[in-house]
């Protein structure tokens, strides 16, 4: 039996609507196994190695004894203020280089309750991909030493685009006495 294409429009008068439809659904569910299932399988598996890798490095470190000692532990590994402006550029140019675009940057600086520790909190809403900003965020928040997210909110104008509107807020975190701690704090 050949197939020709009198006998393939028959056919598919004889499905109808409803069977073109369920066929353009399995079609679809086809595509999602065989085409897309495999990239986010990998990625999957990434992002959980990622996080096990993570998970054995937070338990690795050792804890700690007192609270004199917890807030040594602190300012160690609080930056020198005075590389707080290199830090904040590394954070917009990140953006850049995941092809966000950053409007107006909002700064502004304030004594923290800790003594010697000062608090920069910066705005910085930004416009693009989900996964821009998502990857934005994470390498940020690992690779920023004295970074914090405060907040995100994230909005789509249309739901037919994949463009996101973001409003980060952050908190940069660094030491103002050049590293050393204090003595005793009450």
């Amino acid at each position: 039996m050949t197939l020709d294409r009198e006998s393939i429009l028959v056919g598919l008068r004889k499905v109808g609507a409803p069977g073109l439809a369920a066929l353009a659904i399995l079609a679809g569910c086809a595509w999602a196994e065989w085409g897309a299932g495999p990239q986010v399988r990998a990625e999957t598996s990434t992002l959980h190695a990622q996080a096990l890798a993570e998970r054995d490095r937070k338990e690795a470190v050792r804890p700690v004894d007192s609270a004199q000692q917890a807030l040594a532990a602190t300012y160690a590994r609080l930056p020198d203020d005075r590389s707080s402006n290199s830090t904040l550029e590394d954070l917009l140019k990140s953006a850049k280089a995941q092809g966000l675009v950053t409007d107006a940057v909002q700064f502004h600086t304030e004594a923290s309750r800790l003594p010697g520790v000062i608090r920069h909190q910066v705005q910085v809403p930004v416009k693009g991909s989900y996964p821009a900003l998502r990857s934005w965020i994470s390498n940020a928040l690992r690779e920023g030493h004295g970074l914090s997210l405060d907040s995100l909110q994230i909005k789509r104008k249309e739901a037919s685009t994949g463009e996101l509107e973001a409003q980060t807020s952050w908190s940069l975190w660094a030491d103002s006495i050049s590293g050393s701690a204090p003595a005793h704090v009450d």
